[in-house]
């Protein structure tokens, strides 16, 4: 029982991640790949692969010591991980110890299950991307961290750099791959690509445009109420934009605030 009546039940909120050890990568890409698992980011010749299914990601890691002595972990997201801590405590389960601050953005603890399963509870950092995390974006990075919050921290984490590793996870809130993303926003590829590889930052006009498609996201999904329906409507010509998709216009402030205005004018019943 929480012996603090004022603090709410820490939740089991999502599943964020299931991480696999590997001791072959290439195999293992192959393998995934085969079964249609969109790949985001590394690859055969990376020490660490990450896919997406749904909202959770599929994780290999490359364990190259011998044996597998290690199968992996499952990363669950929680409401409140401290909270969750004290009662594993209190139920007298061992976690392997305290809750903890990564640089990658998340505070965690780790637990084995009685059948010697990996578990690691994590919950999502407020504020700012660390150094680290821009530096490796095999750790899980997080949109609400980049482009959600007070407006003024908001414009100040703009402003100090916005990593360009954010595109790929907009991308998949789309349901789009990163390349028909970057296409559809009309950025340059090569361009990116090198960013992404480098794991550097937006310049200021690719950044606008990727924060107008976060935008776009959140308000579309408002009228339409459903993510379906706003995966298919962003991406079809629309008569009421001129014959263009509405991703296809956020490379000016012009086209982003059309797009605004049509779906304002699709929540009362304007336009179809």
């Amino acid at each position: 029982m929480n012996s603090n009546p004022t603090t709410p039940e820490p939740r089991i909120e999502a599943l964020s991640a299931i991480t696999l050890a590997t001791r072959d990568m290439e195999r293992a890409v192959r393998f995934y790949e085969a079964l249609g698992f969109p790949m985001k980011y590394g690859g055969a010749d990376d020490a660490f692969t990450s896919f997406s299914f749904g909202h959770s990601f599929l994780n290999l890691i490359a364990e190259t010591r011998g044996p597998l002595g290690w199968w992996g972990r499952v990363i669950v997201y929680v409401s409140d991980v401290d909270s969750l801590y004290r009662k594993a405590l209190a139920a007298g389960l061992a976690p392997e110890f305290e809750p903890r601050d990564a640089p990658w953005g998340e505070r965690y603890f780790h637990i084995v299950d009685p059948d010697g399963h990996e578990l690691s509870f994590a919950q999502p950092l407020a504020g700012t991307i660390s150094p680290r995390a821009k530096a490796d974006p095999s750790k899980r990075m997080s949109i609400s961290t980049v482009f959600e919050g007070d407006p003024a921290e908001v414009i100040d984490r703009m402003r100090r750099g916005t990593p360009a590793h954010v595109v790929p996870l907009i991308a998949t809130r789309y349901g789009l791959s990163q390349d028909g993303f970057i296409r559809m926003l009309g950025l340059p590829k090569s361009t990116m690509k090198s960013r992404l590889a480098k794991n550097g930052e937006l310049s200021s006009s690719e950044r606008d445009r990727v924060y107008r498609a976060e935008k776009i996201w959140q308000r579309a999904l408002e009228v339409f109420e459903d993510e379906g329906a706003v995966r298919t409507w962003v991406i079809q010509a629309n008569r009421s934009l001129g014959g263009e998709a509405p991703l296809s216009l956020l490379d000016t402030e012009p086209g982003y605030e059309l797009v605004l205005d049509t779906l304002g004018r699709i929540e009362y019943g304007i336009v179809a």
